[in-house]
């Protein structure tokens, strides 16, 4: 997982611009980093940008910690009733894309 400062995030007017075939605007930096995650499925890369809590319950699956603890570490991004359905979504989105491929 990397975190870079670059406005080349999905969903902004860079990659908008592109989708379309138009000049993307003049590059600017995001005011903070921005968390991307790299993988590679059959032989083919992907990549993507993350939210800040995608990336904080990615850290803690990445430090082997249970769903509890991927839990735990949402806590600081989100209300207490949304983190469950969260934390499992993105496990879900995950094991889909081929980020987990083996517990």
């Amino acid at each position: 997982r990397l975190a870079l400062a670059t406005g080349a995030v999905y969903d902004t007017p860079v990659w908008q611009a592109m989708s379309r075939n138009e000049p993307p605007p003049d590059p600017q930096c995001a005011e903070s980093p921005v968390p991307w995650l790299l993988w590679r499925r059959d032989l083919q890369n992907y990549f993507r940008s993350m939210t800040g809590d995608e990336a904080a319950a990615l850290d803690a699956a990445l430090r082997g910690e249970n769903f509890g603890e991927i839990c735990a570490a949402l806590a600081a991004w989100l209300p207490e009733d949304e983190i469950p359905l969260r934390a499992a979504g993105l496990l879900g989105a995950w094991a889909d894309s081929g980020i987990i491929v083996g517990v």
